[in-house]
C-alpha cells in the first residue's frame, strides 16, 4: 500500500488482445480503517498489429469519378478546379448471427475518415474517425461496443468513408493526398456467443462499395449533398478493391477522447440582406458545422450555406481571412416531404459566428439552424467567476478558442485554409489549457505525432504532424517538444510522458547546443518568427531565440531530476556522435548557467542591466528563464515596468512572450501593474478584442479593427478571430487571480500552492479545479481592507496557502479539508 492514487501502472497477468480485465479499489485512512469496495470497473486490452486479420478495403479506381456524372454545371465547375473533391465513399457488408450474443466489439479504422452504421444506427458519438495522425507511421483505431445493436439474424454494416486529412484539402498551399490518393477501411467484428463460440466479421473481398448522395465532404471547403443519390433498393453495387495491411505502420488505439458533438447553440438573429439572402448571427465564435431543419412540402430547393466570423461594414460576411478554404455547404434537396427533413454535413467543420444562407424556402426561422459544437471532448476542469465582466469573459474566450482548437491535434485556427498543429502556439497554451480541460490524452497523443515529426538529425518539426513544406522548427516552435511534456507533468503527475519523451528531448537539446557551442542560439534557427506578432517593438532575435535554449535547459533539469537521471548517457546529436555517461541533473544545470553566462555577457549591461532590445519580450523572457545574475534582476524589472508605463500599460509582446508577462511582473513586486495590463480596455490589450465584441482570442492585438477596418494588407490576411495562442493568459487567472497552482516537487497537486492575488478592479473570485488528485476550490473577496478567503483541499493531498501578498499575511500548511482565511491588506 501507498499514499499514491494517480499513474499505477497494471502489473497482473500478460493480457490476451481484446481480453477483458475487471479491477476494484479499496482506501485506507491514517486510523487505517478501511473502505468497502469500488465498484468494479474494466478495461479491454486492444489488437497488437499481430491479431489483425482483415484487410484495407476500398473502391476500384473510376468509380468516385463515374458518380460526377450528371451533377450540376455551377457543382461540375467547383470539383473541376478543386480536383481533390470527391464523393463519399458507402461499402457494405451483409452478415447473419445465429445464436445468442454474449458479447460484440468492432474495431475500425480508416485511411481517410468513417462513420459506421449497424442495422440503420450510428454506433458511437464520435466524428472525423481515426483522426490525424501521419498515416505513413501510425493509424489509430477505435472500439465500439456493438451487442445491443445486433439482431440474431440478418445484419448489415454500412460505412461512409471520407477524405479527411489523409487524401482531402489540408494546410494552407492547396495541398491534398498528402498521405494517399484513395480512401480505404478497415474493420473487424468480434462476437462472442453465449456457447463460448466466436465470429469475426472483417473487411474483405466479400464488402461492396457504390457513391451516395454526398458528392464531396472535405475538411476545407464544405459538403456538397443532392438527396437524390440517395441510396435505394435498385443502387448498383461494385466488389470493393483490397490490400493487405502494412505492418511497419503502427495501428494503436486511440488514446485520447474522441471529436463529439458537446453543445449545441441557436442562432439570435436574422438579417435579409437581398432577396433570399439572410445573414443569422449565433453571437459566439464556435467550430463544428450548421443543422438544418427545412420545412415541409417544399420542392427542388438548392440551400447553401456560407460561414464567416465576422462581417464587413455593409453587412455582408467577410471570408477572406478563409484563405483557400471555401467553408460552404450546400444541400440540393429535391423534395422535403410532408414532415419536412434535417440535413448535415459529415466530414467538414468550420469556424463561424455567421452564417449567411441562400435558397431556403420562405423566411427562416431562427430555430430551423442548430450550430452543433464540436472538439476533441476533454473532460472540462477548471471553471472561475469574478465582478469584473471583462475578465469574466475573457476567460470564456480562452475556453472558447480551446474548444474550437483541439480537433484530433492542437491547431492554430478553425476557420481558414491552415488548421496545423503549429508548435509554437501548442507550447503557449499547454499550460492554459491544462486547467481548462484534462488534455493529458489528447497531448500525450499529439507527443507521440511530434515524435514522428522529427527531422533526420533529431530536430523537431515547425507543425506536427509535419506536412508538405514545412521544414525543421524554429526558436520557440521547437521547443514545444520540451515544453509540453513538462507542462504535461507538473500538471498531471504522469513520469510515463517524461519517460517516452525524454530521448527526442535530449537530442533536441544536444542538436542546438552542438550547432551553438558559445551558448548563443545564433546558428540553426530555420524559419525564426522570434516574438510573433509583436505592437511597437522588434525584439532581437538573437535574445529571443537565446532565451528559449535556457528554458529548454531549465526544464531538462528538472524533469532529469523527476526521473532520476543522474547516470545517464549523453548523446550530443548524429552529427558530433559523443556518447558518456553523464549526470543528467549537473549537465542541464551546467548547461543552464553556461547559457545565462553567455547571455548576460552578449546582451546585458552589467551596469544598468538593460538588455539588446530594450523591449518588454527581452525583459520577462530573461527573469522568467532565470537568465540574468541576482543582482541584475531588480534593475531588468525596473526596465520592463518602465517600458509599460512609456506604453501607457500596454503590451508591445508578441504571443510567444505575453504569457509570462503578468508572473514576472507579480513575482518581483508589481501585481498593480500587471492587474493594469490585464484589465486594459484600449490597443493592444485583451480588454480591446472584448470591447470590439471578441467572444474567442484573436490572431493580433487588433485583427486589422482599429479603424472599424479590416487589414487586408496580406493576401489573404491572416486576422483569425478564433486563435487560442494569445489564450495563455488562462494560467495566470488561474494561478495568480484565483490562487490554484501545484507544487513544483510533488506535481500533478499532489501538494497544492494556494497563492491568490488580488489587485484593483477585482474584489471578488469564485474558482474551482478538478485536478488529478480531487476537487479543489477557492474563493475570496475584499471588503474594505479585508481579505476573505475560503478554500477547499482535496482528501490525500496538502497544501500551503500563501497570504504573503499582504504584509500580515502568513504562509499557511494545511492538509486536506475546508478552510477559511482573514488577513488585512496593505
Amino acid at each position: 500500500m501507498s499514499d499514491r492514487t494517480t499513474h499505477i501502472t497494471y502489473n497482473g497477468t500478460k493480457l490476451s488482445s481484446g481480453q477483458r480485465a475487471y479491477w476494484v479499489v479499496r482506501v485506507w485512512d491514517q486510523e487505517d480503517r478501511q473502505s468497502d469496495n469500488s465498484r468494479v470497473a474494466f478495461w479491454d486490452k486492444g489488437l497488437d498489429i499481430s491479431d489483425w486479420t482483415a484487410e484495407w478495403v476500398g473502391a476500384p479506381n473510376g468509380t468516385q469519378h463515374k458518380a460526377l456524372e450528371n451533377i450540376s454545371e455551377i457543382d461540375a465547375n467547383v470539383i473541376k478546379s478543386l480536383p481533390a473533391l470527391r464523393p463519399v465513399l458507402q461499402l457494405r457488408k451483409d452478415f447473419t448471427i445465429d445464436s445468442n450474443i454474449k458479447s460484440a466489439k468492432l474495431y475500425a479504422s480508416a485511411q481517410g475518415v468513417h462513420k459506421i452504421q449497424l442495422n440503420g444506427k450510428y454506433i458511437g458519438d464520435d466524428v472525423m474517425s481515426p483522426g490525424w495522425t501521419d498515416y505513413n507511421q501510425t493509424i489509430q483505431y477505435q472500439t465500439y461496443d456493438v451487442k445491443t445493436l445486433l439482431n440474431n439474424a440478418q445484419n448489415v454494416l454500412d460505412v461512409k468513408l471520407g477524405t479527411g486529412w489523409h487524401s482531402g484539402y489540408v494546410g494552407f498551399s492547396g495541398a491534398y493526398n498528402y498521405y494517399g490518393t484513395d480512401q480505404y477501411l478497415l474493420l473487424e467484428l468480434h462476437i462472442t456467443y453465449e456457447n463460448n463460440k466466436t465470429l469475426i466479421v472483417k473487411s474483405d473481398n466479400t464488402w461492396k462499395v457504390t457513391t451516395g448522395a454526398i458528392m464531396y465532404s472535405d475538411i476545407l471547403m464544405g459538403e456538397l449533398y443532392y438527396q437524390n443519390r440517395e441510396l435505394q433498393d435498385s443502387t448498383q453495387w461494385t466488389a470493393v478493391v483490397t490490400k493487405p495491411i502494412n505492418k511497419t505502420v503502427a495501428h494503436i488505439a486511440d488514446r485520447a477522447q474522441p471529436i463529439r458533438v458537446t453543445e449545441e447553440l441557436i442562432p439570435i438573429s436574422k438579417r435579409q440582406i437581398s432577396p433570399g439572402v439572410w445573414i443569422l448571427d449565433f453571437a459566439q465564435n464556435m467550430v463544428g458545422w450548421v443543422g438544418i431543419k427545412v420545412p415541409k412540402n417544399h420542392k427542388s430547393m438548392r440551400i447553401q450555406l456560407r460561414y464567416a466570423e465576422a462581417l464587413n461594414r455593409d453587412g455582408s460576411i467577410y471570408t477572406k481571412n478563409y484563405g483557400s478554404a471555401r467553408s460552404i455547404d450546400t444541400f440540393v434537396i429535391e423534395d422535403s416531404g410532408v414532415s419536412g427533413i434535417s440535413v448535415e454535413t459529415h466530414f467538414t467543420y468550420h469556424g463561424w459566428q455567421y452564417i449567411e444562407v441562400s435558397g431556403f424556402p420562405g423566411e427562416p426561422q431562427l430555430t430551423d439552424f442548430v450550430g452543433r459544437v464540436a472538439h476533441t471532448d476533454t473532460p472540462f476542469t477548471g471553471k472561475f467567476e469574478s465582478d469584473n465582466k471583462l475578465l469574466n469573459r475573457l476567460w470564456l474566450n480562452v475556453l472558447w478558442s480551446q474548444k474550437g482548437n483541439i480537433w484530433s491535434i492542437p491547431t492554430d485556427c478553425p476557420q481558414r485554409s491552415e488548421r496545423l498543429g503549429w508548435m509554437g502556439d501548442a507550447a503557449t497554451i499547454i499550460h492554459t489549457a491544462s486547467y481548462n480541460a484534462d488534455v493529458a490524452a489528447i497531448y500525450s497523443k499529439w507527443l507521440r505525432d511530434v515524435r514522428e515529426a522529427v527531422g533526420n538529425g533529431g530536430h523537431f518539426s515547425l507543425i506536427s504532424p509535419r506536412f508538405g513544406e514545412f521544414s525543421d522548427a524554429a526558436p520557440a516552435w521547437g521547443d514545444a517538444g520540451v515544453i509540453v511534456p513538462y507542462h504535461l507533468w507538473r500538471m498531471f503527475g504522469d513520469k510515463q510522458i517524461l519517460e517516452v519523451s525524454y530521448e527526442s528531448m535530449k537530442t533536441w537539446v544536444a542538436d542546438i547546443k552542438a550547432a551553438n557551442p558559445n551558448f548563443l542560439w545564433t546558428q540553426m534557427t530555420f524559419a525564426n518568427f522570434g516574438d510573433f506578432l509583436e505592437v511597437n517593438a522588434q525584439t532581437p532575435k538573437d535574445v529571443f531565440d537565446t532565451s528559449f535554449f535556457g528554458y529548454d535547459a531549465l526544464l531538462m533539469t528538472r524533469m532529469a531530476g523527476a526521473l532520476n537521471r543522474t547516470d545517464d548517457v549523453k548523446r550530443y546529436s548524429s552529427r558530433v556522435c559523443v556518447f558518456n555517461r553523464t549526470d543528467d541533473v549537473k549537465f542541464y544545470t551546467e548547461l543552464h548557467t553556461n547559457i545565462s553566462n553567455a547571455f548576460t555577457k552578449a546582451f546585458v549591461n552589467t551596469t544598468d542591466g538593460k538588455i539588446k532590445g530594450d523591449t518588454q519580450a527581452v525583459y520577462v523572457l530573461a527573469l522568467a528563464f532565470d537568465l540574468l545574475p541576482q543582482n541584475l534582476r531588480p534593475l531588468a524589472v525596473n526596465h520592463l515596468v518602465d517600458n509599460i508605463k512609456a506604453h501607457d500599460y500596454h503590451y508591445t509582446n508578441g504571443f510567444i512572450s505575453v504569457g509570462f508577462s503578468n508572473e514576472v511582473l507579480v513575482k518581483y513586486g508589481h501585481r498593480d501593474v500587471a492587474y493594469r495590463l490585464l484589465l486594459q480596455e484600449t490597443f493592444p490589450s485583451w480588454g480591446y478584442e472584448i470591447a470590439n465584441n471578441a467572444t474567442a482570442m484573436w490572431e493580433h492585438w487588433d485583427n486589422g479593427l482599429r479603424d472599424k477596418e479590416f487589414n487586408d494588407n496580406e493576401d489573404p490576411p491572416l486576422n483569425s478571430f478564433n486563435h487560442y495562442a494569445m489564450g495563455s493568459i488562462g494560467r495566470w487567472i488561474y494561478q495568480y487571480v484565483a490562487g490554484i497552482d501545484t507544487d513544483n516537487q510533488m506535481v500533478g497537486f499532489k501538494r497544492i500552492k494556494i497563492q491568490p492575488n488580488p489587485g484593483n478592479g477585482v474584489s471578488f473570485v469564485k474558482s474551482s479545479y478538478k485536478s488529478i488528485n480531487g476537487f479543489i476550490e477557492n474563493s475570496w473577496q475584499t471588503i474594505g481592507n479585508q481579505f476573505v478567503l475560503n478554500t477547499t483541499i482535496p482528501v490525500n493531498t496538502m497544501a500551503s496557502v500563501d497570504l504573503t501578498f499582504a504584509k500580515s499575511g502568513k504562509v499557511h500548511e494545511v492538509g486536506s479539508g475546508t478552510y477559511t482565511f482573514n488577513v488585512t491588506m496593505d
